[in-house]
């Protein structure tokens, strides 16, 4: 007999195709020939409830995350650098979710999340995160957004702070803290890009059935989804395009740097100390360690910051510098990151640290790490590379114990040399000990000739505690 009270549901069943790079933490680098192994994945999606999941879907899983989920019953993720297939044993799926899980919802900023349980061929148990970025950016991007799906695969009980488990693990309310400790990253296993074909996509449709009492309740079942999939879609890609979208550095809910530190901004000797204290991160993939210290300026609402490099030894420890200090900046729409971290070859901040230096990479408020605002090269020269200057040489004076002058050479790229230079010159480091500074540019280019491009500052200007500098004018 027929149970008419049979809730109707909806499943299909998804194939994704990529690259993992095992050792890696960002996405582009690991998709380099020399890190990538090919990969294929599908998972089989079931809703048994459409009718509660399209209900609770309205305000896109803010009020409550563990409402509307699909399951992931069954999958597999096949790469030969795990000796063998990981075979989905739990998981759900999550469409058309907002990046931040609080209100008030952000329906320009959307993603599609797979949280996953994995096994592995000996038994070991891993963890799966991915998202699909949906984001309205300038140009047709909606086939790329919902067919690019970027994976992080972590140990079993090692993944990213502030993710959900799946399904059916109940997720904890998050507990306030007066002020959160700063905690190293997550480390995974391999990171990687996948996507679906567009033949793979028409095999896709063909997988998609109902359930429920009656054929005529099952076929309207998988039109219902398929329009709000669709009305959604549109919803995110007919607006307005999204002004501040990073598709070339996807996230989904990782904060910036400079949030997740932000306690730790005062400048002085008091955030000296507490830059000292900060752990050093080890860096995946290289022999660098980093520490992120914030400093902040009067006219931002968030801090900017310098990260603070050291080679690690074979015991994993940081090697102490023997030289001074120097100060690597970027130019305008880049990060820190610029001078390290590289897939190939000796990076600029390699080499220095090598050489023995105390190296430093500024992130100014042009720094894509930022939230976008409006800025003149006189801010940074005035606000942004004084206050760096100045928390670099206060925290080296603390660590030298006897609060001597330190030294500070700089290495300085397109308008980040401008607007360094514009410091130096304009003698606008306000602190109360300088000395004079001899500005020598020289271009960063490798096609440049000669090591000068004639920029020379006779007299030397007064710059605080800084005897050298070098750089790019970026032509």
């Amino acid at each position: 007999m027929t149970n008419f009270a049979e809730p109707v549901g909806v499943g299909w069943t998804e194939t994704f195709k990529g690259w993992l790079g095992f050792g890696q933490t960002d996405f582009n680098q690991a998709m380099l020939p020399q890190h990538r192994e090919p990969t294929r994945a599908t998972v089989t999606v079931s809703i048994p409830d459409l009718d509660r999941y399209l209900a609770d879907q309205a305000d896109g899983g803010v009020s409550n995350r563990t409402a509307c989920p699909a399951a992931v019953t069954a999958g597999s993720v096949d790469c030969e650098g795990f000796g063998g297939p990981l075979t989905v044993t739990q998981g759900r799926f999550l469409a058309f979710v907002t990046a931040g899980d609080r209100e008030p919802r952000d329906a320009l900023h959307l993603r599609m999340r797979y949280e996953l349980t994995l096994r592995g061929p000996t038994g070991e148990t891993f963890r799966l995160e991915g998202f699909k970025l949906l984001e309205n950016d300038p140009g047709y991007d909606s086939w790329s957004d919902t067919t690019t799906l970027f994976i992080r695969i972590f140990p079993a009980g090692n993944s990213e702070p502030g993710h959900a488990g799946v399904a059916p693990v109940p997720v904890a309310a998050p507990v306030p803290v007066a002020a959160p400790v700063p905690v190293a990253a997550p480390v995974p296993v391999a990171v990687g890009v996948l996507r679906i074909s567009p033949l793979a996509f028409i095999r896709e449709l063909s997988t998609f059935h109902g359930t429920g009492p009656s054929i005529v309740k099952r076929v309207t079942a998988v039109g219902r989804y398929q329009w709000f999939f669709a009305s959604s879609l549109a919803r995110a890609y007919l607006g307005l395009t999204v002004s501040d979208a990073r598709p070339s550095f996807p996230q989904d809910r990782v904060e910036p740097s400079w949030a997740m530190r932000r306690q730790s901004g005062a400048r002085g000797s008091e955030g000296a100390r507490r830059a000292i204290e900060a752990e050093l991160d080890p860096l995946p993939g290289t022999r660098l360690g980093r520490s992120i210290i914030p400093f902040t300026v009067p006219d931002l609402d968030h801090p900017l910051n310098l990260h603070r490099l050291r080679k690690l030894d074979d015991d994993g420890r940081a090697i102490p510098p023997t030289r001074g200090p120097v100060l690597l900046v970027p130019g305008s729409g880049v990060r820190a990151q610029m001078y390290y971290g590289q897939p190939a070859g000796i990076s600029v901040a390699e080499y220095l640290l090598d050489q023995g230096y105390d190296v430093w990479s500024e992130s100014w408020r042009a720094s894509i790490d930022f939230p976008p605002n409006a800025y003149t090269l006189d801010q940074a020269a005035m606000l942004d590379h004084p206050a760096a200057v100045d928390t670099i040489l206060d925290i080296c004076d603390s660590e030298s114990g006897d609060h001597s002058v330190q030294s500070l050479k700089a290495v300085v790229h397109c308008q980040g040399s401008i607007s360094f230079l514009m410091a130096a010159v304009g003698s606008t480091h306000g602190s109360p000990r300088s000395c004079p500074v001899r500005c020598h540019c020289s271009s960063m280019f490798a096609g440049a000739r000669g090591s000068s491009n004639g920029c020379r500052c006779p007299p030397p200007a007064v710059c605080s505690r800084g005897p050298m500098l070098s750089g790019g004018s970026g032509r």
